[in-house]
């Protein structure tokens, strides 16, 4: 029961550390949780036929103070993991999961290496992405109200009624959970559509493209009459704004779903669209700028000597983007990495 995921505090006596059992390399073994609420912790060989959950979120404040218990030990997790697992949809509370601040041991160097060089194959196969935007804010219920009738092609409701969905629906697409690096390959790598969820509402990808401003086209217009107010062009302009990165990243899912099913099973094969759309996404480790993106591009077509850099989170910051300017440079035979290095310059550090 919930009872089992606490608070850490200094009243609690905790049980015993847990101790992660090694993972197998030759096999691509990963770990789930066997039942998210029970969390018990096992092992299985990376097929894809495998089945169970990959819980994204935004990870937030890194620190680890709430406890999880698995089986009879315990493991320190960030308030963000802790309420993502609190807000799993019912049907999936006795699903296996997957979830990488627990199924990754974060303190082993070596196992991020080869987890993380294998995580686009993780959320590929019969695995389904549940991605959760955090907890529900003002307006969150009519948000997804709007987002299911749009979808529905329902008749659209009064002026008024759109007019207070429509401010509530863009904070929800402006949430930090859509500036993650990560979430490229979270939402492009599936063959299934992601489900998106916040607070307890969960609704699938499809369903929320169905809202989006390029979706709705003029009847959003004809709603907002933006011609007419001011209020209306500011409205619809922050609307339309707010979904500029899922759109990118429903282009890039469109795009990865068409090869897959009509090109040989191929995943998506052009870097620099890719990086284009990166460009704008955070990341707690700026190495993860170039892990998140060479575990999801197709690279057989590459000329033999010419790799991608692999995660090796003991390079420091600065070797990982050389390494990867210098394959882009090699493979693509062009400098555009330059053009995209003068709009990257703000996540630098070095």
């Amino acid at each position: 029961m919930y009872d089992q995921i606490i608070p850490l505090t200094k009243k609690n006596m905790p049980p015993p550390h847990l101790e992660y059992q090694p993972i197998d390399h030759s096999i691509t073994q990963i770990r789930v949780l066997t039942n998210p609420i029970l969390c018990s912790l096992t092992r299985h060989s990376l097929q894809p036929e495998n089945d169970y959950e990959a819980l994204s979120y935004t990870w937030g404040d890194p620190t680890r103070d709430y406890l999880i218990s698995i089986g009879a030990a315990s493991l320190p997790v960030t308030k963000s993991a802790h309420d993502a697992l609190r807000h799993l949809r019912l049907e999936d509370r006795d699903r296996r999961v997957w979830i990488d601040v627990i199924c990754i041991n974060q303190d082993d160097n070596t196992e991020r290496n080869h987890q993380v060089e294998y995580m686009g194959q993780i959320f590929k196969g019969k695995s389904r992405v549940l991605a959760w935007l955090g907890p529900a804010g003002p307006g969150t219920d009519e948000a997804f109200e709007l987002i299911r009738a749009v979808s529905a092609r329902s008749p659209m409701k009064p002026a008024l009624d759109v007019w207070r969905a429509i401010e509530p629906l863009t904070a929800l697409m402006n949430r930090p959970f859509w500036s993650r690096t990560w979430i490229l390959q979270e939402a492009i790598c599936p063959e299934k559509a992601p489900l998106i969820g916040c607070g307890n509402q969960w609704e699938d990808w499809e369903t929320l493209a169905a809202a989006s401003p390029l979706a709705m086209g003029e009847e959003l217009e004809d709603v907002l009459n933006p011609k007419s107010s001011i209020l209306g062009r500011q409205t619809l302009k922050a609307y339309t704004r707010a979904f500029e990165m899922f759109s990118g990243i429903d282009y890039l899912r469109q795009q990865s779903y068409e090869l897959q099913h009509h090109h040989s099973g191929q995943d998506i094969t052009n870097l620099n669209e890719v990086l284009t759309v990166s460009i704008n996404t955070e990341c707690s480790d700026l190495r993860d700028h170039v892990f998140a993106i060479v575990g999801m591009i197709h690279f057989d077509g590459i000329a033999a000597g010419i790799h991608p850099p692999k995660p090796d989170y003991n390079k420091h910051v600065s070797e990982v983007y050389t390494e990867m300017a210098k394959f882009s440079i090699e493979s693509d035979k062009t400098l555009i990495i330059l053009f995209l290095c003068t709009h990257l310059r703000t996540h630098l550090t070095t």
